[in-house]
């Protein structure tokens, strides 16, 4: 697996940055010890004038020092009297400050280890005339400088040099009185040489072993830079692209759930009810869709709520709660319940509430099924007044049928009567009708009889 260009763009910069910090701490390095030895030679160069100066002091404080006149030795032209002859004979020489900071220098320069030189801009000895360095030296403690040091030639070498104004003091007044000095002026200075050609190949043999030594870690940081980090890289690549690959699934995976879930959520939906998850707390975790497209009275998003507030509108718990029931008896609870909701309108709804287990068979969540069924309800009550109202109204057919079955039976009895009875008339009728006729014939009998009878009482009469 090949290490990507953003991976290798950014490991060989992170490698040039490291390289870059590592040549500026060795550069930074460098110079440091670059200042160290130049300020080495700088404390140097001042101890030397300080050590100087106060030779000069001792010597002044003294009036200047006698040294015995031998040979070779010669007598301060610029004195007035510079000799002194003892009674044993013994001639002395005064070597004032001057003369001796001179003779010094011509012993130090002898050495090849440092140099002294003492000049003026006024002087007293020509042969201790400054040179241009030491002139424009001497110009600048006029202005109030106190110290001039810098690296320049002279006689052919290169030399450090460091020079400081020679304050006017009392010692000094016997020499140098004529020059119309008063104490504390600048009446010269005191040049300190010291070689330099030893210390600047000393600096860059230092500079070379520095810039050896950073290379050599520069190019151990590389090896290991590429037996390390660059494999290193190279399995971090595979891992990536081996994460990238199960990253590509996971997110596949995911998509695959979410469309079941959607498509889980729609066939759940289609229920036409609400769907509600809860957790032991009461909190709703997650509500399905039908219950947000559909539910009017739910004011804002209510995942994340407490479901008796957010959902039946009221402050606690009941004890009677399905939901609580479940997850205390952990069986699913099944019960009917009014909602009166915030527009003050009371609905009645059938929970259903199925617990869910952990994997310790521990109840975590419940799933609340509810189902609005205040139509229902409504049309199971009215279905009820109507089965009444059907059942009163047979009960009363029945008692209707009873009297009616009484009332033919009556009628049937009175029919079997009015039969017995129509009989009967029909025999009396017979009996009358025939009656009738024998009356009428007897009537007409008796009228015959009558008839006659009057007849025979005509005869008679």
């Amino acid at each position: 697996m090949k290490i990507s260009h953003t991976t290798r763009y950014a490991a060989l910069t992170t490698l040039g940055i490291i390289i870059l910090v590592i040549l500026a701490a060795f550069m930074g390095l460098t110079m440091k010890q670059d200042d160290m030895i130049k300020n080495y030679v700088h404390l140097t160069a001042q101890t030397y004038f300080d050590s100087i100066l106060i030779t000069r002091r001792w010597n002044a404080n003294y009036g200047g020092v006698y040294v015995q006149k031998n040979e070779g030795v010669k007598s301060n032209p610029y004195l007035v009297k510079p000799d002194i002859t003892t009674r044993e004979g013994v001639t002395y020489t005064m070597k004032n400050p001057a003369l001796m900071t001179r003779e010094l220098s011509e012993l130090a320069g002898q050495s090849k280890a440092f140099q002294y030189h003492i000049t003026s801009l006024k002087l007293l000895n020509p042969s201790n005339a400054p040179d241009p360095w030491e002139r424009e030296a001497l110009l600048k403690f006029e202005s109030g400088i106190e110290e001039v040091a810098q690296v320049t030639e002279l006689n052919n070498r290169k030399m450090y040099r460091l020079m400081r104004p020679l304050p006017y003091e009392q010692g000094c007044v016997e020499c140098h009185a004529k020059q119309g000095y008063k104490i504390g002026d600048v009446r010269g200075g005191i040049s300190v040489a010291l070689p330099y050609d030893d210390i600047e190949t000393a600096l860059i043999g230092n500079r070379l072993k520095m810039m050896g030594l950073a290379l050599a870690i520069i190019l151990a940081l590389t090896a290991t830079f590429y037996l390390l980090i660059w494999k290193l890289l190279k399995r971090l690549s595979q891992t990536t692209d081996m994460l990238e690959a199960e990253k590509n699934k996971l997110e596949a995976s995911q998509a695959e759930l979410a469309r079941q879930r959607d498509t889980l959520d729609d066939i759940v939906s289609a229920i036409d009810a609400d769907l509600l998850l809860l957790n032991r707390d009461m909190r709703i975790l997650w509500v399905n869709k039908k219950l947000k497209e559909r539910d009017p009275y739910l004011c804002g998003e209510i995942v994340g709520q407490l479901c008796n507030k957010a959902y039946c509108n009221i402050e606690h718990v009941p004890e009677n709660c399905p939901a609580a029931l479940a997850f205390s008896k952990s069986v699913p609870i099944r019960q009917e319940h009014p909602i009166t909701h915030p527009d003050g309108i009371t609905r009645f709804y059938h929970f259903t509430c199925s617990p869910i287990r952990g994997r310790d068979n521990h109840v975590t969540h419940v799933l609340e099924l509810v189902q609005d069924i205040t139509e229902k309800k409504a049309a199971a009550d009215l279905l009820k007044q109507k089965a009444k109202e059907i059942e009163d109204a047979n009960s009363n057919l029945k008692s209707e049928v009873v009297e009616r079955e009484k009332v033919e039976e009556a009628l049937r009895q009175s029919a079997s009567d009015l039969e017995k009875k129509n009989a009967e008339l029909e025999r009396m009728n017979r009996l009358f009708v025939g009656r009738e006729l024998r009356m009428a014939e007897l009537k007409e009998r008796i009228e015959e009889l009558e008839k006659k009878i009057e007849s025979k009482g005509k005869d008679q009469g």
